[in-house]
């Protein structure tokens, strides 16, 4: 699969209203989820998903962090933790992810106030999306959402 493929398959897996083109290589959701099994949360979640050839291990940090920056600057409505928290999906797609790359998608995403950074890397030559797949002790009551939200939306193969 290459990179346009896989980014088509996300903006076919999301509503056309919740998308947001940000150039020929990445696209932006933004969409809002409350459940009151959450004891009556809302999560809102910005996803940014971006092609690139390759990547390195800091270039992904600091994307990632640039993403969670967005997703709190762009988050409508209350202010965090009133009910309502971030979740910020920064995913990279590339042509092939290096182990170094799998090593910090994978690893516990650092804690936030409120707030989730979600780096997954997708690689694009097996069709694997490489992601922290433990339970978060600090947001455990989201995670199956979060999970399946990961699966729905970027974990797309052929």
């Amino acid at each position: 699969m290459d990179g346009q493929t896989y980014l088509n398959r996300v903006r076919d897996s999301f509503p056309a209203q919740l998308l947001r083109e940000a150039g020929p290589d990445q696209l932006i959701a933004y969409e809002e989820e409350f459940r009151m099994e959450w004891l009556a949360t809302k999560l809102k979640m910005t996803s940014f998903v971006r092609y690139v050839p390759a990547i390195l291990p800091q270039e992904f940090e600091v994307y990632s962090k640039h993403c969670l920056r967005e997703a709190i600057r762009g988050k409508r409505g209350l202010p965090r933790g009133l009910q309502n928290g971030v979740v910020s999906f920064s995913v990279i797609a590339a042509d092939h992810i290096s182990p170094e790359v799998a090593a910090f998608a994978s690893t516990r995403p650092p804690k936030h106030y409120s707030a989730f950074e979600v780096p997954i890397a997708y690689d694009l030559s097996t069709q694997q999306a490489i992601y922290y797949q433990d339970t978060m002790v600090w947001g455990s009551l989201y995670v199956p959402f979060l999970k399946a939200y990961i699966d729905r939306h970027f974990a797309i193969g052929e």
